[in-house]
């Protein structure tokens, strides 16, 4: 299996607190209150299951933002995300579709912080037919900027899942979904926002893969000084047959990381990896 870029995240058999700000290293980087949430261990059997996963933050913390991804392994063919969202402003839920051969163990994650001036999660909605890619974005209140944000979907089955996801902008997000159900969906774009905080940059690392089929990865890393607080997965033209294995903080709170599972045989995909960063 190809990779662009190794990501290393161990399994963790329990809830697990990272509390950046409280180490020397990271205090002056990190948003005031900051920690990272990491949800225990969940296993996807194969056979086409979809499962959920969420991950909370302490009382008092909001959420910035979160992930889901892949634990102790790489995502393979017909493993990926269904939906990754704030299910309220300190929950960061998420399920995983595995129709693939083996089973495989994911996390969610939960990015914390204080909660910021002009803190606000909004949301779009659109019909998700069967057998469609739908894209839909999601603009932040005037004044605010895009923290991180999400992707839900109806579904509840084998057959539908993410193919692009990230912060078009400073303030807007853009979600894109392919509904292979046979059944009429919703999906729906999520946006963290606030008033723009210290230290506040969006990176991006472009990659081109050209070498499907394969499980290809990368990550955006956040400039020194900062940390991460959120991210996305953008593909130019996102294709049914290209989708996301798993994306969140890589654990070290200064990238955000990706894996695609591409089935192409053939033709160039265009990834974007975003890194939303502040201090």
């Amino acid at each position: 299996m190809r990779r662009l870029r190794a990501i290393v995240i161990g399994a963790v058999a329990t809830i697990v607190v990272v509390w950046l700000g409280a180490a020397a290293s990271f205090a002056a980087r990190a948003p005031p209150g900051y920690v990272r949430v990491v949800s225990t261990v969940n296993v996807a059997p194969a056979g086409g299951y979809v499962l959920p996963s969420t991950a909370t933050c302490p009382a008092g913390k909001v959420l910035w933002g979160g992930g889901v991804t892949i634990s102790g392994g790489s995502a393979g063919f017909g493993q990926n995300i269904v939906s990754t969202f704030p299910i309220s402003n300190a929950s960061w839920f998420a399920q995983y579709n595995n129709a693939g051969a083996r089973s495989v163990k994911f996390i969610s994650d939960a990015i914390c912080a204080n909660k910021p001036a002009g803190y606000k999660i909004v949301f779009k909605s659109v019909d998700d037919p069967a057998g469609a890619k739908v894209g839909r974005p999601v603009t932040c209140p005037a004044g605010t900027v895009v923290l991180n944000g999400g992707a839900q979907t109806t579904a509840d089955a084998p057959g539908s899942w993410l193919l692009s996801e990230g912060p078009l902008s400073s303030t807007k997000f853009r979600a894109v979904n392919y509904n292979g159900t046979g059944a009429d969906e919703t999906l729906t774009a999520y946006a963290v926002c606030a008033d723009q905080p210290p230290g506040y940059n969006i990176v991006t690392a472009s990659f081109t893969d050209t070498m499907g089929p394969d499980s290809v990865d990368g990550a955006a890393v956040c400039p020194a000084g900062t940390t991460t607080v959120g991210g996305g997965t953008v593909v130019t033209g996102p294709n049914p047959l290209v989708s996301l294995g798993g994306e969140q903080d890589a654990g070290g709170g200064v990238e955000w990381a990706y894996e695609l599972v591409n089935a192409l045989t053939g033709g160039a995909v265009k990834i974007h990896a975003k890194a939303v960063c502040a201090a």
